[in-house]
């Protein structure tokens, strides 16, 4: 049975005061300006027909990476990425933690195309053109029978034409410094498919993005984002996969982030 080896610990952060109130407002506008860029790109494909031509939307997925690799170039810091070679071979299902808004934007320095599992209340923003045309998989509807099910499914059928998958097996982000809990969702997807879960371990956003404020931190800063060894569904079934994965995904956080806090200074005492 999957289990949590760690009680949870409560929110490290230091006080918000110490984070950039109006800078974070002007970054927030900057966010929105280079959105509005990748909107018009997302909509000019669209109008020259990719959405017939790119029947697996790498250019939609490329014009989102642009977006996100310029916010990410507006902080102070730098990206370190590892354990790339983990990434060749066939499509698979990258698990990456999740801790802050700024995850997603920083996963997509990884030099890869994928499709990704988002929030389908994102499908309603000034973004959404940008989701749905890339072919961005929707979480189910609130109360929807089978939604989770369809999600899986949806996701398979990227995998079987050869396009990995992006998910956040924790389902949402985390409010302490710890990996929380994983859902089935991209185990089961492993199991219908075949294909290897790639656990991605990220460490240092969670020092520049708060989860329940829109201040961010200016402080210089780094991220790691480190592959890991691929992971195979075993005689152990879905459910030690998912808890193998667990266990060493936040294993890994944990040593990322005590390499930060002795290298970089961030990070709780």
């Amino acid at each position: 049975m999957f289990r949590s080896p760690r009680p949870e610990l409560g929110d490290l952060r230091g006080p918000l005061e110490d984070w950039g109130g109006v800078r974070s407002v002007l970054t927030w506008g900057l966010v929105a300006l280079r959105g509005l860029v990748a909107i018009l790109g997302a909509s000019l494909l669209v109008l020259a027909g990719g959405l017939w031509w790119d029947r697996d939307r790498r250019a939609f997925h490329a014009v989102n990476r642009w977006w996100g690799r310029s916010v990410m170039d507006m902080f102070p810091g730098r990206v370190e990425l590892r354990g790339l070679a983990n990434l060749e071979g066939g499509p698979v299902i990258l698990a990456a933690n999740h801790q802050s808004v700024v995850d997603l934007l920083v996963l997509y320095k990884l030099p890869t195309a994928y499709r990704t599992v988002v929030k389908r209340s994102w499908l309603f923003s000034p973004f959404g053109i940008n989701i749905g045309a890339a072919g961005y998989v929707l979480t189910p509807k609130k109360g929807e029978e089978g939604g989770g099910a369809r999600v899986v499914e949806r996701c398979a059928s990227w995998i079987a034409r050869g396009v990995s998958v992006l998910i956040f097996p924790e389902g949402t982000r985390s409010r302490s410094w710890q990996v929380q809990r994983f859902k089935r969702g991209a185990f089961e997807l492993a199991e219908l498919t075949g294909a290897k879960v790639v656990p991605v371990a990220v460490a240092g956003t969670n020092d520049i993005s708060h989860p329940s404020s829109f201040r961010f931190c200016f402080h210089p800063h780094t991220i790691i984002v480190e592959v890991m060894p691929p992971l195979a569904l075993g005689q152990d079934g879905v459910e030690g996969l998912r808890e193998r994965c667990y266990l060493a995904l936040s294993a890994r956080v944990d040593a990322l982030r005590a390499e930060l806090r002795v290298t970089r200074g961030q990070g709780p005492g």
